[in-house]
């Protein structure tokens, strides 16, 4: 019998804050719920005019589709979600490897983007 190994949930969790939208990612996200929460999220902060971060200190992975939500708002002239690490060696592979890593910024952890003014 193979061994059962553990599935990750994955899971986006939206708060509202006075001055952010937070999205909590947790798990690898590839599925299209997930990727759809996301991107409401970050519609959110574009309709709020609050700053998004995405706190990632919970992923392992992330499709493309994600990269693709996170930099919609930059294709549509506005700004980026921030995000929150730590990043996983694979996420921050996936952003360096396709060059987005410099246009993003990026904070070590969520309490230091929430600090931010």
């Amino acid at each position: 019998m193979d061994p059962m190994l553990p599935i990750l949930e994955q899971a986006v969790r939206i708060f509202e804050r006075p001055r952010r939208i937070v999205v909590v990612v947790e798990g690898d996200v590839e599925e299209l719920e997930a990727v759809h929460r996301l991107d409401m999220a970050v519609e959110l902060g574009r309709i709020t005019g609050k700053q998004v971060v995405v706190d990632l200190s919970g992923v392992g992975f992330f499709s493309g589709a994600v990269l693709h939500v996170l930099l919609a708002q930059l294709r549509r002239g506005g700004g980026l979600p921030w995000l929150a690490g730590p990043l996983s060696t694979v996420a921050l592979r996936r952003l360096e490897v396709t060059g987005t890593a410099p246009h993003f910024r990026i904070f070590p952890t969520l309490f230091e983007a929430m600090c931010l003014e």
